[in-house]
C-alpha cells in the first residue's frame, strides 16, 4: 500500500513539472514580437545592424529590407554601423526599441546620413480572408508633403510628410491606378499606375530617395 501511494505520489510530481514546463515554454513562445529593417537613408553606405550585441544583418545597402526578426518581448539596444566597422568606429545610429509581445514592427533608417534616424512603426498584420490592404510612408527628405489616391477618383491618403506613416485601408485584391501629388498643387511625383495588390498580402509602400529620384519601396507579408 506505501509503495502504492509513493508511486501516485512520483506521478503527481512529474506530471506538475511536465505541466509547468509546458507552460513555461508556452509563455517564452508567446512573449515574443517580430521586427523587420529598412535601409531608406539615400546616401548612407551599407550597414551591418546590430541587436543586443549581436549582429542580425550585414552589409544591409540601401533599400534593403530584411525579414521578420523574432525578438523577445520588451526593450532592446539597436546599433548601426557602416559594414565592417563594429570594431573600429561609433555606430551610425544608436537607440533603444521596445517592443510588445504578439505584435509586429518595422524600424527605418531614414534622412540623409548626416542626420540618419530611425522612424519605427507597428505592423498590424492581421487581415480579412481574401481581402488586401495598403498603407504608405514618405522617406523621401527633401520632397514636400503629398496625397496619395486613384487617378481622376478620391485621396486614399492626404498630406502625408516626411518620416509618416499612414494606418492601413483594407481593399478588395485589385489592380490600382495609384499616383502621388504634392499636397498643396496636386503636383504628379510617382505614377503608380497598374499597382497589383494581390489577396491575402499586407503592402508597405514607401516613397524613398532624394526627390529629384524618388521611387517606391514596395514590402509585402503574406498572411497564410
Amino acid at each position: 500500500m506505501k509503495k502504492t501511494i509513493s508511486l501516485i505520489i512520483s506521478f503527481l510530481i512529474l506530471s506538475f513539472v511536465v505541466v509547468t514546463a509546458n507552460a513555461t515554454f508556452a509563455k517564452e513562445v508567446q512573449n515574443t514580437s517580430m521586427v523587420r529593417i529598412i535601409h531608406a537613408s539615400p546616401d548612407a553606405p551599407a550597414v551591418d545592424i546590430v541587436i543586443d550585441g549581436e549582429i542580425v544583418v550585414e552589409n544591409a545597402a540601401f533599400k534593403a529590407v530584411t525579414d521578420y526578426l523574432t525578438l523577445s518581448a520588451g526593450e532592446h539596444e539597436v546599433k548601426i554601423y557602416a559594414t565592417g566597422t563594429e570594431d573600429e568606429q561609433d555606430p551610425v545610429i544608436e537607440a533603444d526599441i521596445t517592443t510588445d509581445a504578439d505584435k509586429a514592427y518595422t524600424v527605418a533608417a531614414v534622412n540623409t546620413v548626416d542626420n540618419i534616424e530611425l522612424v519605427i512603426s507597428e505592423d498590424d498584420l492581421a487581415l480579412t480572408e481574401g481581402m488586401t490592404k495598403i498603407r504608405v510612408g514618405h522617406f523621401s527628405p527633401d520632397a514636400p508633403p503629398v496625397n496619395v489616391g486613384l487617378k481622376d477618383d478620391k485621396v486614399v491618403f492626404e498630406d502625408v510628410s516626411f518620416k509618416d506613416i499612414t494606418d492601413f485601408v483594407e481593399l478588395e485584391a485589385d489592380t490600382y491606378n495609384f499616383e502621388v501629388v504634392t499636397s498643396d498643387n496636386e503636383q504628379p511625383v510617382l505614377d503608380l499606375s497598374g499597382t497589383k495588390l494581390d489577396k491575402n498580402t499586407v503592402y508597405s509602400v514607401y516613397a524613398i530617395n532624394m526627390l529629384d529620384s524618388i521611387e517606391p519601396l514596395i514590402v509585402t507579408y503574406v498572411v497564410e
